[in-house]
Protein backbone atom coordinates (compact mmCIF):
# COMPACT_ATOMS: atom_id res chain seq x y z
CA UNK A 1 0.00 0.00 0.00
CA UNK A 2 3.01 2.38 0.40
CA UNK A 3 2.29 2.87 3.92
CA UNK A 4 5.65 2.05 5.10
CA UNK A 5 9.44 1.80 3.64
CA UNK A 6 10.04 -0.44 0.89
CA UNK A 7 12.35 -2.24 3.82
CA UNK A 8 13.68 -5.89 3.07
CA UNK A 9 12.12 -8.40 5.82
CA UNK A 10 14.26 -10.93 7.42
CA UNK A 11 12.95 -13.39 9.69
CA UNK A 12 15.34 -15.15 12.16
CA UNK A 13 14.38 -18.86 12.30
CA UNK A 14 16.98 -20.68 15.02
CA UNK A 15 16.75 -24.21 14.30
CA UNK A 16 16.14 -25.68 17.60
CA UNK A 17 12.58 -22.95 17.83
CA UNK A 18 9.76 -24.56 17.10
CA UNK A 19 7.66 -23.68 14.06
CA UNK A 20 3.77 -24.16 13.63
CA UNK A 21 3.89 -25.23 10.39
CA UNK A 22 7.14 -25.07 7.82
CA UNK A 23 4.98 -25.63 4.71
CA UNK A 24 2.95 -22.57 5.39
CA UNK A 25 6.09 -20.33 6.59
CA UNK A 26 7.71 -21.89 3.29
CA UNK A 27 5.09 -19.70 1.01
CA UNK A 28 6.14 -16.60 2.45
CA UNK A 29 9.51 -16.67 1.47
CA UNK A 30 8.49 -14.88 -1.64
CA UNK A 31 7.98 -11.65 0.64
CA UNK A 32 10.39 -12.25 3.68
CA UNK A 33 13.90 -13.64 3.92
CA UNK A 34 14.48 -16.47 6.21
CA UNK A 35 17.53 -16.85 8.20
CA UNK A 36 18.46 -20.12 10.05
CA UNK A 37 22.08 -20.26 10.09
CA UNK A 38 22.85 -19.79 13.90
CA UNK A 39 26.19 -17.84 12.76
CA UNK A 40 24.08 -14.86 10.91
CA UNK A 41 21.48 -15.08 13.42
CA UNK A 42 24.21 -14.27 16.34
CA UNK A 43 25.03 -11.44 14.27
CA UNK A 44 21.76 -10.17 13.30
CA UNK A 45 20.39 -10.60 16.53
CA UNK A 46 21.87 -7.59 18.35
CA UNK A 47 20.10 -5.33 15.27
CA UNK A 48 16.65 -6.94 15.75
CA UNK A 49 16.53 -6.47 19.38
CA UNK A 50 16.79 -2.40 18.85
CA UNK A 51 14.10 -2.31 16.28
CA UNK A 52 12.31 0.66 16.18
CA UNK A 53 9.12 -1.10 16.23
CA UNK A 54 7.83 -4.36 17.86
CA UNK A 55 5.90 -5.87 15.55
CA UNK A 56 4.22 -7.83 17.82
CA UNK A 57 2.22 -5.35 19.65
CA UNK A 58 2.77 -2.42 17.28
CA UNK A 59 2.87 -1.10 13.68
CA UNK A 60 4.38 2.23 12.03
CA UNK A 61 2.17 3.33 9.36
CA UNK A 62 2.37 6.56 7.42
CA UNK A 63 5.02 8.07 10.71
CA UNK A 64 1.95 7.16 13.39
CA UNK A 65 2.81 3.94 15.82
CA UNK A 66 -0.20 2.33 15.49
CA UNK A 67 -1.45 -0.62 18.22
CA UNK A 68 -1.01 -3.80 15.96
CA UNK A 69 -5.11 -4.60 15.30
CA UNK A 70 -5.71 -1.23 14.68
CA UNK A 71 -3.21 -1.34 12.24
CA UNK A 72 -4.46 -4.35 10.70
CA UNK A 73 -8.07 -2.75 10.79
CA UNK A 74 -6.64 0.19 8.69
CA UNK A 75 -4.84 -2.38 6.21
CA UNK A 76 -7.14 -4.39 5.42
CA UNK A 77 -9.97 -2.16 4.74
CA UNK A 78 -7.69 -0.15 2.12
CA UNK A 79 -6.96 -3.56 1.09
CA UNK A 80 -10.59 -4.23 0.47
CA UNK A 81 -11.72 -1.01 -0.43
CA UNK A 82 -8.92 -1.20 -3.82
CA UNK A 83 -10.53 -5.25 -4.18
CA UNK A 84 -7.04 -6.43 -4.06
CA UNK A 85 -5.92 -9.94 -4.49
CA UNK A 86 -4.95 -11.92 -1.28
CA UNK A 87 -1.37 -11.94 -0.86
CA UNK A 88 -0.68 -15.93 -1.13
CA UNK A 89 -2.84 -16.24 -4.30
CA UNK A 90 -2.15 -20.00 -5.51
CA UNK A 91 -0.23 -23.37 -4.24
CA UNK A 92 2.49 -24.86 -5.70
CA UNK A 93 1.64 -27.80 -8.36
CA UNK A 94 3.21 -30.29 -5.97
CA UNK A 95 1.15 -29.46 -2.69
CA UNK A 96 -1.63 -28.81 -4.73
CA UNK A 97 -1.66 -32.31 -6.59
CA UNK A 98 -1.09 -34.14 -3.81
CA UNK A 99 -3.45 -32.21 -1.62
CA UNK A 100 -6.13 -33.85 -4.51
CA UNK A 101 -4.29 -37.59 -4.51
CA UNK A 102 -5.48 -37.23 -0.20
CA UNK A 103 -8.55 -36.11 -0.40
CA UNK A 104 -9.62 -38.88 -2.61
CA UNK A 105 -8.10 -41.18 -0.48
CA UNK A 106 -10.45 -39.55 2.52
CA UNK A 107 -13.01 -40.02 0.02
CA UNK A 108 -13.71 -36.89 -0.92
CA UNK A 109 -14.94 -36.37 -5.01
CA UNK A 110 -12.74 -34.16 -6.84
CA UNK A 111 -15.88 -31.82 -7.73
CA UNK A 112 -17.04 -31.17 -4.39
CA UNK A 113 -16.64 -28.26 -2.01
CA UNK A 114 -15.89 -28.62 1.41
CA UNK A 115 -15.82 -26.55 4.77
CA UNK A 116 -12.77 -26.40 7.28
CA UNK A 117 -13.98 -26.48 10.90
CA UNK A 118 -11.92 -26.25 13.48
CA UNK A 119 -12.59 -25.34 17.75
CA UNK A 120 -10.20 -24.76 19.80
CA UNK A 121 -10.00 -27.27 22.99
CA UNK A 122 -7.86 -27.59 26.78
CA UNK A 123 -5.90 -30.42 25.20
CA UNK A 124 -3.75 -27.58 22.68
CA UNK A 125 -1.73 -26.31 25.99
CA UNK A 126 -0.70 -27.20 29.43
CA UNK A 127 -4.53 -26.56 30.59
CA UNK A 128 -2.78 -26.31 34.18
CA UNK A 129 -2.16 -22.93 33.74
CA UNK A 130 -5.60 -21.84 31.67
CA UNK A 131 -4.03 -18.61 30.50
CA UNK A 132 -6.51 -18.64 27.44
CA UNK A 133 -9.09 -21.17 27.94
CA UNK A 134 -11.90 -18.42 27.39
CA UNK A 135 -10.39 -19.45 22.99
CA UNK A 136 -11.86 -23.05 24.31
CA UNK A 137 -15.25 -24.35 22.62
CA UNK A 138 -17.46 -27.21 22.82
CA UNK A 139 -17.57 -29.34 19.77
CA UNK A 140 -20.90 -31.07 20.18
CA UNK A 141 -22.41 -27.26 19.94
CA UNK A 142 -21.05 -27.26 16.32
CA UNK A 143 -23.22 -30.34 15.31
CA UNK A 144 -26.12 -28.45 14.07
CA UNK A 145 -23.82 -26.43 12.01
CA UNK A 146 -22.22 -29.35 10.60
CA UNK A 147 -25.40 -30.83 9.45
CA UNK A 148 -26.00 -27.56 7.34
CA UNK A 149 -23.39 -27.72 5.40
CA UNK A 150 -23.85 -31.42 4.29
CA UNK A 151 -27.61 -30.55 3.84
CA UNK A 152 -25.91 -28.21 1.24
CA UNK A 153 -24.07 -30.24 -0.13
CA UNK A 154 -20.85 -29.75 1.42
CA UNK A 155 -17.96 -31.66 2.79
CA UNK A 156 -17.21 -30.90 6.46
CA UNK A 157 -13.26 -31.53 7.46
CA UNK A 158 -12.49 -31.38 11.44
CA UNK A 159 -9.06 -29.88 11.66
CA UNK A 160 -6.81 -30.13 14.87
CA UNK A 161 -4.89 -33.28 16.64
CA UNK A 162 -5.19 -36.05 18.27
CA UNK A 163 -6.04 -34.90 21.85
CA UNK A 164 -9.34 -33.28 20.26
CA UNK A 165 -12.48 -35.13 21.44
CA UNK A 166 -13.35 -37.48 18.50
CA UNK A 167 -16.36 -36.78 16.65
CA UNK A 168 -19.63 -38.81 15.56
CA UNK A 169 -19.49 -40.89 12.38
CA UNK A 170 -21.56 -38.20 10.00
CA UNK A 171 -21.82 -38.95 6.41
CA UNK A 172 -19.67 -36.52 4.19
CA UNK A 173 -17.76 -35.45 6.98
CA UNK A 174 -14.09 -36.13 7.42
CA UNK A 175 -12.56 -36.16 11.13
CA UNK A 176 -8.94 -34.92 9.88
CA UNK A 177 -7.81 -34.05 13.64
CA UNK A 178 -7.68 -38.65 14.16
CA UNK A 179 -6.28 -38.93 10.99
CA UNK A 180 -3.27 -40.40 10.04
CA UNK A 181 -2.34 -37.96 7.08
CA UNK A 182 -2.14 -35.17 9.34
CA UNK A 183 0.89 -32.49 7.85
CA UNK A 184 1.97 -29.18 7.87
CA UNK A 185 1.65 -29.23 3.76
CA UNK A 186 -2.20 -30.71 4.10
CA UNK A 187 -2.78 -28.02 6.58
CA UNK A 188 -1.96 -25.24 4.24
CA UNK A 189 -3.89 -27.07 1.03
CA UNK A 190 -7.36 -27.81 3.35
CA UNK A 191 -6.67 -23.89 4.77
CA UNK A 192 -6.46 -22.58 1.18
CA UNK A 193 -9.04 -24.79 -0.10
CA UNK A 194 -11.57 -24.80 1.63
CA UNK A 195 -14.52 -22.76 0.62
CA UNK A 196 -14.91 -21.44 3.55
CA UNK A 197 -13.58 -21.80 7.52
CA UNK A 198 -15.38 -22.03 10.70
CA UNK A 199 -13.35 -21.40 13.36
CA UNK A 200 -12.80 -19.80 16.59
CA UNK A 201 -9.76 -16.88 17.65
CA UNK A 202 -6.99 -20.20 17.31
CA UNK A 203 -5.77 -22.54 14.40
CA UNK A 204 -5.51 -22.10 10.91
CA UNK A 205 -7.00 -18.63 10.74
CA UNK A 206 -3.38 -16.78 9.40
CA UNK A 207 -3.59 -19.38 6.31
CA UNK A 208 -7.30 -18.11 5.93
CA UNK A 209 -6.22 -14.48 5.43
CA UNK A 210 -3.08 -14.97 4.12
CA UNK A 211 -5.10 -17.09 0.59
CA UNK A 212 -8.04 -14.94 0.71
CA UNK A 213 -10.34 -17.90 2.03
CA UNK A 214 -14.00 -16.53 3.95
CA UNK A 215 -14.46 -17.19 7.43
CA UNK A 216 -16.54 -17.84 10.04
CA UNK A 217 -15.26 -16.83 13.31
CA UNK A 218 -17.18 -17.88 16.71
CA UNK A 219 -17.28 -17.84 20.10
CA UNK A 220 -14.52 -15.14 19.23
CA UNK A 221 -12.49 -12.97 21.94
CA UNK A 222 -11.20 -10.41 22.50
CA UNK A 223 -13.58 -7.80 20.66
CA UNK A 224 -11.17 -5.67 19.92
CA UNK A 225 -8.84 -8.20 17.74
CA UNK A 226 -11.90 -8.07 14.74
CA UNK A 227 -9.21 -6.57 12.18
CA UNK A 228 -10.80 -9.44 9.52
CA UNK A 229 -11.73 -8.45 6.05
CA UNK A 230 -15.41 -7.72 4.85
CA UNK A 231 -16.20 -10.67 3.53
CA UNK A 232 -15.71 -12.69 6.62
CA UNK A 233 -18.68 -13.36 9.44
CA UNK A 234 -18.41 -13.36 13.52
CA UNK A 235 -19.88 -14.43 16.28
CA UNK A 236 -18.00 -12.71 19.47
CA UNK A 237 -18.96 -14.08 23.25
CA UNK A 238 -20.85 -12.26 25.47
CA UNK A 239 -20.26 -11.64 29.41
CA UNK A 240 -22.69 -11.86 31.79
CA UNK A 241 -22.63 -9.89 35.39
CA UNK A 242 -23.24 -12.40 38.32
CA UNK A 243 -23.38 -9.15 40.36
CA UNK A 244 -26.33 -7.58 38.27
CA UNK A 245 -27.52 -10.58 36.62
CA UNK A 246 -27.82 -9.33 33.25
CA UNK A 247 -25.56 -9.64 30.52
CA UNK A 248 -23.15 -6.54 29.11
CA UNK A 249 -24.39 -3.97 26.71
CA UNK A 250 -22.31 -3.79 23.87
CA UNK A 251 -21.09 -0.40 25.14
CA UNK A 252 -20.67 -1.55 28.23
CA UNK A 253 -18.35 -4.08 26.69
CA UNK A 254 -16.17 -2.47 23.16
CA UNK A 255 -15.88 1.17 25.84
CA UNK A 256 -14.30 -0.73 28.56
CA UNK A 257 -11.37 -3.26 29.48
CA UNK A 258 -13.27 -6.29 28.95
CA UNK A 259 -12.56 -5.65 25.51
CA UNK A 260 -9.42 -6.29 25.51
CA UNK A 261 -8.83 -9.28 27.61
CA UNK A 262 -6.16 -11.80 26.35
CA UNK A 263 -5.65 -13.57 29.43
CA UNK A 264 -8.32 -15.46 30.80
CA UNK A 265 -7.02 -13.95 34.40
CA UNK A 266 -8.45 -10.80 33.07
CA UNK A 267 -11.90 -11.70 32.73
CA UNK A 268 -11.54 -13.86 36.07
CA UNK A 269 -10.45 -10.11 37.71
CA UNK A 270 -13.49 -8.10 36.09
CA UNK A 271 -15.81 -10.93 37.23
CA UNK A 272 -17.76 -11.54 34.15
CA UNK A 273 -18.99 -14.75 33.33
CA UNK A 274 -18.12 -15.46 29.46
CA UNK A 275 -20.43 -17.22 27.48
CA UNK A 276 -20.54 -19.57 24.81
CA UNK A 277 -22.33 -19.43 21.41
CA UNK A 278 -25.52 -21.58 21.20
CA UNK A 279 -25.57 -24.33 18.70
CA UNK A 280 -28.60 -22.45 17.37
CA UNK A 281 -26.45 -18.95 16.78
CA UNK A 282 -23.88 -21.04 15.46
CA UNK A 283 -25.54 -22.77 12.82
CA UNK A 284 -27.49 -19.23 11.97
CA UNK A 285 -24.45 -17.67 11.03
CA UNK A 286 -22.90 -21.00 8.94
CA UNK A 287 -26.32 -20.40 6.81
CA UNK A 288 -25.91 -16.95 6.41
CA UNK A 289 -22.46 -17.69 5.22
CA UNK A 290 -23.62 -20.48 2.94
CA UNK A 291 -26.24 -18.61 1.03
CA UNK A 292 -23.73 -15.31 0.79
CA UNK A 293 -21.31 -17.63 -1.03
CA UNK A 294 -24.59 -18.32 -3.19
CA UNK A 295 -25.55 -15.51 -3.99
CA UNK A 296 -29.14 -15.81 -2.15
CA UNK A 297 -28.83 -14.26 1.04
CA UNK A 298 -31.36 -11.64 2.05
CA UNK A 299 -30.49 -8.71 4.40
CA UNK A 300 -33.85 -6.72 5.46
CA UNK A 301 -33.90 -2.95 6.31
CA UNK A 302 -33.26 -3.67 9.42
CA UNK A 303 -30.77 -5.68 9.18
CA UNK A 304 -28.79 -3.23 7.28
CA UNK A 305 -29.48 -0.50 9.98
CA UNK A 306 -28.41 -2.91 12.73
CA UNK A 307 -25.20 -4.00 10.70
CA UNK A 308 -24.64 -0.01 10.84
CA UNK A 309 -25.47 0.43 14.64
CA UNK A 310 -23.00 -1.93 15.40
CA UNK A 311 -20.21 -1.06 13.01
CA UNK A 312 -21.20 2.92 14.11
CA UNK A 313 -20.58 1.77 17.95
CA UNK A 314 -17.30 0.43 17.32
CA UNK A 315 -15.92 3.20 16.08
CA UNK A 316 -17.54 5.85 19.02
CA UNK A 317 -16.08 3.43 21.47
CA UNK A 318 -12.67 3.38 20.27
CA UNK A 319 -12.46 -0.26 20.20
CA UNK A 320 -9.26 -0.39 18.27
CA UNK A 321 -7.56 1.00 20.99
CA UNK A 322 -8.96 4.97 20.58
CA UNK A 323 -9.59 5.39 17.53
CA UNK A 324 -12.73 6.58 17.19
CA UNK A 325 -12.26 7.22 13.05
CA UNK A 326 -12.15 3.32 12.36
CA UNK A 327 -14.96 1.10 12.50
CA UNK A 328 -15.16 -2.62 12.21
CA UNK A 329 -14.77 -4.33 8.65
CA UNK A 330 -16.25 -7.77 8.85
CA UNK A 331 -20.25 -8.48 9.76
CA UNK A 332 -21.55 -9.72 12.97
CA UNK A 333 -23.93 -12.27 12.22
CA UNK A 334 -27.45 -10.89 11.64
CA UNK A 335 -29.87 -13.20 13.54
CA UNK A 336 -27.40 -12.77 16.59
CA UNK A 337 -27.74 -9.02 16.16
CA UNK A 338 -31.47 -9.71 16.09
CA UNK A 339 -31.52 -11.82 18.86
CA UNK A 340 -29.64 -9.27 20.72
CA UNK A 341 -31.07 -6.32 19.14
CA UNK A 342 -31.04 -5.24 23.13
CA UNK A 343 -27.86 -5.04 24.11
CA UNK A 344 -27.39 -2.84 20.89
CA UNK A 345 -27.26 0.29 22.91
CA UNK A 346 -27.09 3.39 20.75
CA UNK A 347 -25.99 6.43 22.46
CA UNK A 348 -23.97 9.50 21.07
CA UNK A 349 -21.87 9.72 23.80
CA UNK A 350 -20.92 5.86 24.94
CA UNK A 351 -20.04 7.60 28.31
CA UNK A 352 -23.78 7.94 28.48
CA UNK A 353 -26.76 5.75 30.11
CA UNK A 354 -23.99 3.38 31.44
CA UNK A 355 -24.27 1.59 34.84
CA UNK A 356 -21.98 1.58 37.41
CA UNK A 357 -20.43 -1.89 36.12
CA UNK A 358 -17.74 0.19 34.23
CA UNK A 359 -16.29 1.27 37.74
CA UNK A 360 -15.70 -2.63 38.06
CA UNK A 361 -14.58 -3.23 34.82
CA UNK A 362 -11.95 -0.30 34.64
CA UNK A 363 -10.61 2.06 32.33
CA UNK A 364 -12.01 3.10 29.03
CA UNK A 365 -9.56 1.60 26.31
CA UNK A 366 -6.43 3.76 26.04
CA UNK A 367 -5.00 5.56 23.27
CA UNK A 368 -3.13 4.57 20.56
CA UNK A 369 0.88 3.88 21.19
Amino acid sequence: LGWRPPDKIIMLVPDDKPVSNHCFLDYWRKYITVISDPKSIKTLSPMAQRLEDPIHWALTLNGQALFVSAANTLVQKQWDSEDRRPLLTTLSDSDYERGIQCLENLGVPQDSWFVCLHVREPGYKDQSLKTDSYRNADIETYLPAIKTVVAHGGWVIRLGNPTMKPLPQMDHVIDYAHSDVRSDWMDVFLGSQSRFIIGTASGPNPISIAFGVPMVLTNYLPWNLLHFSNKDLFLPRLFWSPKEKRHLTFTEILSSKVAAGIEQSSYDRLGVDILQNSPEEINDIVLEMILRLNGTVTYSSSDKQLQERFRSLTAACGTFLGRHDLTINCRIGKDFLRKYEALLDTAEDPEIGKSNLLDDYGERTVSPV
